[in-house]
């Protein structure tokens, strides 16, 4: 799952330097100059639209993998997975496979949620939602 994350950010940054678009900017501005506290260091990194991104892949990367039966071991993570598997192809319930999402992206990112502000909120759970339509077919 890391290594997935890390590509995410490394094909991002390449897409961003051939679009020369909002990401390239960003990568050339470097750091801030005021030092920042750690609580705003955790709450910027948390709501990173790049980092949440990256975040969400490998999640639904090994749902996708459990979902085709593929053999993804024992992790708590994993077992999530699994129970989002047997939603999709049985109840098709998108609201548990969201709360479901939810606990991986939880378990697999302690405490991220709670430095991402409301607005992330709504748009992790925008993507959730139209994974699980996409995995439900409904």
């Amino acid at each position: 799952m890391i290594l997935v994350h890390e590509f995410t950010h490394m094909l991002n940054r390449g897409r961003a330097r051939a679009l020369k678009g909002m990401m390239a900017k960003q990568y050339r501005k470097g750091k801030s100059r005021k030092k920042e506290t750690e609580y705003q260091k955790a709450y910027a990194y948390a709501n990173s639209t790049e980092e949440i991104q990256a975040r969400l892949i490998p999640i639904f990367n090994i749902t996708s993998a459990a979902i085709r039966g593929e053999n993804i071991g024992n992790s708590p993570v994993n077992e999530i997975a699994k129970l989002i598997a047997l939603e999709a192809m049985n109840t098709r319930n998108k609201k548990n496979i969201i709360k479901l999402l939810f606990k991986m992206y939880d378990i697999q990112h302690k405490n991220f949620l709670n430095h991402t502000s409301e607005k992330n909120k709504k748009r992790i759970s925008k993507r959730f939602y139209e994974f699980a339509k996409e995995i439900t077919g409904v």
